[in-house]
């Protein structure tokens, strides 16, 4: 059901590359002493794949433009922006192509004279649930890692949510693999469902059937849990002689991108990140702040050759390293952890440990709920006072 109430048309578009309008409705601007009634609101059925296109004014009122010239440049815009015809090359989904090219395309020559804002929505069909069993082995977070991100991709969740959902549900089954089996080589399994609520959440469930054992938190682990609580609406354990069952449910979320201001949003270019489950460290050449470049996932697998490569760089704390975390894909607690530490150990010798993550990355957004100090600007910053004596 669409009510306009002085604004523009909608328009819907199919990533096909066919546009429309849908009809005006009656009564004018909210808020303005107008009733709106049956008659005000009209209805519309949307197929499979199709975008609808809601929009203010300063869109189509732009400088040297008829409205009406506008409309039919709009419509002929979105239609190609959405069958990806317009600007090529950009991975983007439909719905966000649309959002900002539109904008792009549309006052590249003219300008604009007046704020604009842009909401599009399309229909997609749900996924199938989600069902994954595996050993209870830490070599099996990648295969989790990597089947929940194509899922997670599929039900076209946002970037922020998917990465918050995928650290949630890594942490909860390294939780289970590491701690559900007194014998571990005796063999164990963890499963993982994950179903898109018609409520617009997601809920992912970890279920084990070993033995559960209360978090003991230490300086190095046990803060798996309270990491999961950070990222996600709500956590939810039970437990009992059948094993664990760990529920998830985080409601998903589309921040309004404001244009205007500096981009703050950074996005590490696809072809530097690597495989999930691995980690490459490389030396960064300086003549004054020597450093580390860290690429990859950081969890319970490679957190050990991620501590020697840190400790040798660094050896072992008694010269200044800086460490750039933001082509890291995943930041799991046990590194976490063991960046605290480091911290402190560097901290004793009266050296720095200076940690780079811009906002927006996986590292960075975990840095920032954990309270972890770290730079969010300059990978290279001026040398600490160790350095300069």
């Amino acid at each position: 059901s669409t009510r306009t109430a002085g604004h523009p048309p909608p328009l819907v578009v199919s990533v096909d590359g066919d546009s429309r309008y849908l009809s005006s409705t009656k009564a004018g601007p909210i808020g303005v002493g107008g009733t709106f009634g049956p008659e005000s609101i009209d209805s519309e059925n949307l197929a499979e794949g199709e975008l609808i296109m809601l929009y203010t004014d300063g869109l189509l009122e732009r400088p040297g433009r008829v409205p009406a010239q506008s409309t039919v440049e709009l419509a002929q815009a979105a239609a190609a922006i959405a069958a990806n015809r317009a600007l090529r090359g950009d991975a983007d989904t439909p719905i966000e192509r649309v959002c900002t090219q539109t904008l792009e395309l549309m006052t590249r020559v003219t300008g604009h004279s007046d704020d604009i804002t842009v909401l599009v929505g399309q229909r997609v069909a749900a996924p199938p649930d989600l069902e994954l069993e595996v050993a209870a082995d830490p070599s099996s977070l990648t295969r989790i890692s990597e089947i929940l991100d194509q899922w997670l991709t599929a039900a076209r969740v946002g970037e922020g949510d998917s990465t918050a959902l995928r650290h949630a549900v890594v942490e909860l089954a390294t939780n289970s693999i590491e701690h559900a089996y007194v014998d571990p080589a005796a063999g164990g399994t963890c499963s993982i469902t994950a179903a898109l609520l018609d409520t617009g959440e997601v809920r992912v469930r970890v279920v084990d059937e070993g033995r559960w054992r209360d978090p003991v938190p230490s300086t190095v682990r046990g803060v798996g849990l309270q990491l999961t609580e950070l990222l996600v609406d709500d956590l939810q354990i039970e437990h009992d002689e059948q094993g664990t069952r760990a529920t998830v449910t985080h409601q998903l979320r589309q921040p309004a991108r404001m244009l205007t201001a500096v981009d703050a949003n950074w996005r590490a270019p696809a072809n530097q990140m690597v495989k999930p489950g691995t980690l490459r460290v490389e030396e960064l050449t300086s003549d004054t702040y020597p450093g580390l470049r860290v690429v990859g996932t950081i969890d319970a697998h490679t957190t050990a050759a991620f501590d020697r490569a840190i400790r040798t760089a660094g050896v072992t704390g008694t010269r200044s390293l800086r460490v750039d975390l933001s082509e890291v894909s995943h930041l799991a607690s046990s590194g976490v952890a063991l960046l605290h530490q480091l911290t402190s150990l560097h901290r004793a010798n009266r050296t720095t440990l200076r940690l780079y993550a811009p906002p927006g990355t996986p590292a960075g957004m975990i840095m920032t709920l954990v309270q972890l100090d770290h730079d969010t600007r300059d990978a290279a910053p001026s040398a600490p006072a160790d350095l300069e004596d």
